[in-house]
């Protein structure tokens, strides 16, 4: 590339950090004498995604090494995408995770673009996984699991991904019961809740 590392790290940075899309970057560039069109930036990115592409599989097999996976979705909008209208919903799915040993930094982070919100997505990705899964309760992951469970027990195979569900989610209902019916069975729970939300903080200040 006739373009230098810092171009292509500021110039992804400013898109996908900064949201700033790359007919502005073109602006700001122009405007610095650089006639660099918004055309040439995104070719540019697409080269750094394909050369980036081992980066992704090694960061892949650091989450799915460790014993503990946090993953969510969240939708995002993709303009011009071949055969879907601008309107559509596409999701970004996200993973965390990675080793625990101190020596190893222990978290990363995964971004992983898909136009379909369907449990082959996360099944894709945890098809070699054994640990825990840490989710909201969205029913793709529970369909994801059980599919890769019957896949194993059907090849004789051990191991399991034993699935955590979050207590955020949980707390939410019993914040909202409580508001309405002012419930001491639901003030319960959510202090309850609390104190464990305070344990795992301490125990996040003292790892």
């Amino acid at each position: 590339s006739i373009a230098d590392e810092s171009l292509l790290a500021w110039s992804l940075s400013e898109k996908f950090e900064y949201g700033l899309p790359f007919y502005r970057q073109a602006k700001r560039l122009a405007y610095l004498g650089i006639p660099l069109p918004r055309a040439t930036l995104s070719k540019l990115a697409i080269r750094v995604a394909v050369a980036c592409k081992p980066v992704y599989e090694q960061l892949k097999q650091h989450i799915l090494s460790g014993p503990l996976i946090h993953a969510d979705e969240t939708r995002v909008q993709v303009l011009k995408e071949p055969g879907r209208k601008p309107q559509s919903q596409s999701w970004m799915w996200v993973y965390v995770g990675g080793p625990l040993e101190k020596q190893v930094q222990r978290h990363g982070v995964l971004f992983e673009y898909s136009p379909s919100r369907s449990h082959e997505v996360p099944y894709a990705f945890l098809k070699e996984y054994t640990g825990w899964l840490m989710t909201d309760d969205y029913e793709a992951y529970g369909t994801a699991v059980r599919k890769i469970h019957a896949e194993r027990l059907e090849r004789g195979e051990s191991g399991r991904i034993n699935r955590l569900l979050c207590w955020a989610h949980a707390r939410r209902k019993f914040h909202q019961a409580w508001e309405v019916t002012k419930s001491p069975e639901a003030d319960t729970v959510v202090s309850a809740i609390r104190e464990l939300f305070a344990l795992e903080k301490l125990r996040a200040d003292y790892s």
